[in-house]
């Protein structure tokens, strides 16, 4: 502060002190103000956000290096000062004013100023502080506390914890602490109203004080749910916080724009000319159409040219800033790391940088902005951007602790000149970020309550009140002009939903909450997992044991460098050969030191596993890395299941997009309105191949209006037959444009190939929409990626589009790729494999089209979900009225059963010829699962034969009662006994051992009867990875290959079969009947179902007879087989 405007404001409290027509709360009151007003002026420059004069003063007393004291009595005085503000009046134990608010005053203008005050003014203000503000003794500081909080004692303003460290004692920890926490208030107030207790808690910069008390200087609520960094940056304005703004951007749909590609261009253009500055222009733009050519083609060319135009002026700049302004700073673009994903379990959060140079002691973080500067603070940076750069710094640290300090900077590709914005760091700011940070965790844990079981029948309308009052409009008052229009489309939208639809809206909200929720923090227990945060949570022993991490990797072929980021990697004899990972999954690659440092320690690689053999895997990174430093400086390397929020996002943004859709779609897809009769087409010839029903299905289905659900149980064509031919026809017979879609990339290889058996031409006549990895070699070149290739124009490009009128996908894939239905209009969608998709990944999408078509089977094994049953059960009746009463069944089930019971037989049939099992294996399935629906193929169908064939081999040993009924029984059953010693009881040694004995006897039957035994003719089935490690090592003792049998899950198996199926069902305690059983709401046990009829020929079960006979359908099956 400049000496005359100290002396100004010593001439102004000299003023207070003489004015004896003010009484002390008067003076206290201006002493107040006077404070405030010279902070303002103190700290005017910087144009910084406070939300508070905590963190103004927080800020000043950091910026001119205030003696801590003197911070300490400030904080005090305007605490004090505030309580006198609301009461108008001194209390009897503030004999300590108005004198004390003098010193106060002085004492920061002295500080401020580096001033001496007048004497005059030294004699009229007290020379000591008072008595009733002591600065606390401190014993001891900890950086990190982690702690239980137990309760709120309110009257004294502690939590009672237990300390993670210090478990024996109930600790009290001090909030509301005007020097330390006061910011974080409002997180002590959501623990009140909101979380509850017991909460896990982070504290940070902890004093200990000679009474034990904790004294934190920021608390982090649940710090394993990490939340990303620019959600919460996204949150800052100018001048205000909307922490709303994170649930409004949940909702509403994702828009391309040209803005949007432009970042993304820079972003592109950063990679490039780190990895080669000398680039020129020209060569490197005609790269960027292969970024999203999707969005390309949407713009317009008047759009394009000035697109062109910007990109440049973005090129020109990084380039000149790469090249002679990053070598300024001391940053070697040649050790700079893109992209690099960091957690910090610390803070909760989570973030990927654009660029973060390391090199010896030296570090530095540069992030990447394409937009203009608007209202920008002191360091000429935008606030939310500044957030960003502040929460990242926090990672870092967390990350490499005191070994790095970096200097962090904002690039701005957009400005002609200054473009490298220093960001230094700011603690109150960084304090702040996480109150946020904890605001929005809040908001979650509401959303996660929507919908759960209350006290009343009206639950769930007080639900909607709640999800309406968080987006209300009084909440986005101080938020940007943009956020103010997304909520005012978001309540438009919402309040002309009916009352069914925003109860519909709210409890499906809530349920996607929850699963968001585990699948962060999971929950803990023998049969659970703590979702992303195993990664930290989990030590490395029980990952192994799970068969939860591919460790001890070591590298063979790195090609992080290539425009195609990939690694392989060579197992070693460390890694887990049955780890719980497969072609396709998402992943997290980081160097592995030893078993006890954290993974966190590190820089992440997110990548996809795109092959896995007995010996190598190999990994595809989602960034490619021309500085692969790290790659030579670790030998080992791990994999880990990686999570995707955008699944959770796409299922939020799913509920809005069937909320803006038309009332008739709303009515249609909720089952309120019945589907139009179907038209009079007339009779139509049918394909030959198909059975009669079949045919008469074929025909229902072509003359379906809306909508057709097609029940199609394991076996009975209908994909193989139903959906090639209902294609062709509607290739044939008309101009439709169809979208076929399945849940698994294998079944959309399967649809691939049963359109292109159709006809030879057909192979030309569709697209494929995915990632090569996930697609099988004889489909790849019908990938768009592919294709695309060969394309230079956005001219070509849309032709290609238009000019095929079959789109085939995964459903996630044509989700994340919106752009493709403002360039194509589909009459018609096909959904293969239905029943595997949640309600929420369906009913945004299906309002596009005019008719689609549902395949599935409800009494197979549905989505995956890990909430507790009881919290997906819908309890409000006016969703029971729609047939919505568990939030777990598929959207396919809810409507097949809706149709059903409203009678709408138009709109839904059930295929019940099935060609794959012999007729004495589907007795059961049949009778228990599909009430007696299920038949083998009608005499005159080719393959009836085979299913009523009587099984009667010659045999090897001649009184080998297990030889006899191999030998000449469709389903046996092998009674074992229990294995108390197997890993957590998943593991039975004695029936691994009678698989091997089964598998060697099985061969030499087929070697002796003349069969070949091919990888189609058996395969093995166990709930646990445990016991297959079992049965691996059994078959491998009797020189079984294993590359020839299949040993997998129940989940692993649907869609698939073998002629021969053995279940080794590994039950050693009741407590497994749990996770062994999947019930539907009509007590289906869909696990047993998928296992029974993925057997063509021959079924063979083992297990303890005793304890399965405790379960009424085991002892039904076990009664049918023949026991051995």
């Amino acid at each position: 502060m400049p000496p005359h405007l100290a002396q100004i404001f010593y001439r102004e409290l000299q003023k207070i002190v003489e004015n004896d027509q003010l009484d002390a709360a008067a003076q206290t009151e201006a002493c107040y103000q006077l404070l405030v007003v010279m902070l303002m002026e103190a700290t005017k420059q910087e144009r910084l956000r406070f939300v508070n004069l905590f963190s103004r003063m927080a800020y000043a007393g950091q910026k001119f290096q205030l003696d801590k004291k003197l911070q300490f009595y400030q904080h005090n005085f305007r605490k004090v000062a505030q309580e006198v503000r609301q009461k108008g009046d001194l209390r009897s134990d503030h004999h300590f004013l108005p004198g004390f608010a003098f010193k106060v005053v002085l004492e920061t203008i002295r500080g401020l100023s580096k001033t001496t005050p007048p004497n005059a003014l030294i004699n009229q203000v007290p020379p000591n502080w008072p008595n009733t503000f002591r600065p606390v003794e401190i014993k001891e500081y900890r950086p990190l506390v982690r702690v239980l909080a137990l309760e709120d004692r309110k009257e004294v303003q502690c939590l009672v914890v237990k300390d993670e460290s210090r478990p024996d004692e109930n600790i009290l920890v001090k909030y509301n602490l005007p020097e330390r926490n006061e910011g974080f208030n409002p997180t002590i107030q959501a623990l009140r109203k909101i979380f509850g207790f017991p909460i896990l808690l982070n504290l940070l910069e902890v004093e200990v004080d000679q009474e034990g008390y904790y004294r934190p200087q920021a608390f982090v609520v649940e710090p394993d749910h990490l939340i990303d960094v620019t959600g919460i940056a996204e949150c800052f304005d100018t001048d205000h916080t909307v922490p709303e703004t994170y649930l409004l951007k949940k909702f509403l749909p994702f828009s391309s724009s040209s803005a949007l590609l432009l970042g993304h261009i820079a972003n592109f253009f950063l990679d490039e000319l780190m990895h080669n500055p000398q680039q020129e222009f020209p060569e490197v733009f005609k790269k960027v159409f292969a970024l999203n050519p999707l969005a390309f083609c949407l713009l317009e060319d008047r759009e394009l040219i000035d697109l062109r135009q910007r990109s440049q002026a973005h090129f020109i700049n990084l380039q000149r800033e790469i090249v002679q302004n990053f070598p300024a700073q001391g940053i070697d673009p040649e050790q700079c790391y893109l992209e690099p994903t960091f957690y910090s379990n610390i803070h909760g959060l989570q973030g990927r940088l654009d660029a973060l140079y390391r090199h010896g002691n030296k570090s530095a973080i540069v992030e990447l902005k394409s937009g203009k500067l608007f209202k920008p603070n002191q360091f000429k940076i935008n606030t939310g951007h500044y957030i960003q750069t502040l929460l990242y710094d926090l990672i870092i640290r967390a990350t490499y602790g005191k070994e790095i300090d970096p200097t962090n900077y904002i690039l701005y590709s957009a400005l002609e000149t200054d473009n490298l914005k220093f960001a230094p760091v700011n603690r109150s700011n960084q304090w702040e970020a996480l109150q946020v940070r904890n605001h929005i965790l809040a908001l979650e844990h509401t959303l996660q309550r929507l919908g759960l079981p209350g006290n009343d029948e009206d639950n769930l309308v007080e639900h909607t009140q709640r999800l309406q009052n968080l987006l209300a409009d009084y909440r986005f008052q101080s938020a940007s002009r943009f956020a103010q229009r997304d909520q005012e489309q978001f309540q438009r939208v919402f309040s002309a939903l009916n009352d069914i639809e925003q109860a519909y809206f709210t409890a499906f909200t809530g349920f996607i909450a929850r699963e968001h929720k585990l699948s962060k923090t999971g929950l803990d227990g023998i049969e659970t997992i703590n979702g992303q945060a195993a990664l930290w949570l989990n030590p490395f022993h029980e990952k192994q044991e799970r068969f939860e991490i591919l460790s001890h990797l070591t590298i063979v072929d790195n090609q992080a460098r290539a425009n195609e980021a990939i690694i392989r990697f060579a197992r070693s004899e460390h890694t887990n050969p049955l780890a719980n990972f497969r072609t396709g999954d998402i992943a997290v690659l980081y160097p592995f030191v030893n078993e006890d440092q954290s993974p966190l320690r590190n820089q992440l690689f997110k990548c996809s596993i795109i092959e896995l053999s007995a010996s190598t895997v190999t990994v595809s990174l989602r960034s490619r890395q021309f500085n692969d430093q790290i790659f030579q400086d670790y030998t080992w390397w791990n994999l880990e299941h990686d999570l995707m929020d955008n699944s959770f996002t796409a299922q939020y943004r799913g509920l809005y997009d069937l909320a803006s859709s038309s009332t008739h779609k709303r009515r249609l897809l909720l089952g309120v309105t019945a589907p139009a009769m179907p038209l009079e087409l007339g009779q139509s010839s049918s394909p030959a191949e198909m059975t009669a029903e079949q045919q008469a299905i074929f025909q229902a289905i072509l003359a379906s209006q809306d909508y057709f659900l097609l029940w199609g149980p394991p076996g009975t064509g209908k994909t193989s037959v139903m959906l090639k031919h209902l294609v062709g026809h509607w290739m044939d017979h008309s101009k439709d444009t169809i979208l076929l879609l399945a849940y698994t990339n294998r079944a959309v290889d399967e649809i691939c190939e049963s359109i292109e058996a159709y006809a030879p031409e057909m192979r030309n006549r569709y697209i494929r929409i995915g990632s090569r990895y996930s697609t099988a070699p004889a489909y790849q070149g019908r990938l768009l990626s592919i294709l695309s290739q060969r394309i230079d124009t956005r001219k070509e490009l849309k032709a290609l589009i238009s000019g095929h009128r079959i789109v085939v996908a995964t459903v996630a894939s044509i989700i994340g790729r919106p752009e493709l239905f403002l360039l194509k209009a589909f009459d018609r969608v096909v959904i293969d494999e239905a029943s595997q998709i949640l309600e929420p990944m369906l009913v945004g999408l299906l309002p596009k089209f005019k008719h689609f078509l549902l395949i599935g089977d409800h009494k197979q094994l549905p989505a995956v979900v890990a909430q507790d049953p009881e919290l997906s059960k819908v309890y409000d009746t006016r969703l029971h009225e729609i047939g919505l009463y568990d939030l777990r069944n598929s959207f396919f089930e809810r409507l097949y059963k809706r149709t059903q019971t409203q009678n709408w037989h138009h709109a839904y049939a059930q295929l019940s010829h099935q060609g794959r099992m012999h007729q004495e294996i589907m007795t059961f399935p049949s009778r228990y699962f599909y009430e007696e629906r299920l038949r083998i193929l009608p005499p005159e169908t080719p393959g009836h034969e085979v299913q009523i064939s009587i099984l009667d081999y010659p045999q090897l040993e001649k009184g080998s009662t297990l030889e006899q009924a191999l030998s000449s029984q469709r389903m046996i059953f092998c009674a074992t006994p229990l294995d108390k010693n197997g890993a957590a009881h998943k593991a039975n040694r004695h029936e691994a051992e009678m698989v091997g004995e089964l598998v060697a006897k099985i061969q030499a039957l087929y070697t002796h009867n003349g069969r070949s035994f091919t990888p189609r003719s058996l395969g093995i089935i166990t709930p646990y990875r445990a016991q297959i490690a079992q049965i691996r090592q059994a078959l491998l003792q009797k020189e079984i290959d294993v590359d020839l049998i299949t040993i997998d899950t129940v989940e692993r198996y649907q869609g698939g079969a073998r002629d021969i199926i053995i279940i080794s069902l590994s039950t050693n305690t009741a407590s497994q009947f749990r996770s062994l059983i999947s019930l539907s709401e009509e007590g289906v046990d869909r696990k047993l179902n998928v296992a029974l009829t993925r057997a063509r020929e021959q079924l063979i079960i083992l297990g303890n007879g005793d304890l399965l006979s405790g379960n009424a359908v085991y002892r039904e099956l076990m009664g049918v087989c023949f026991g051995v």
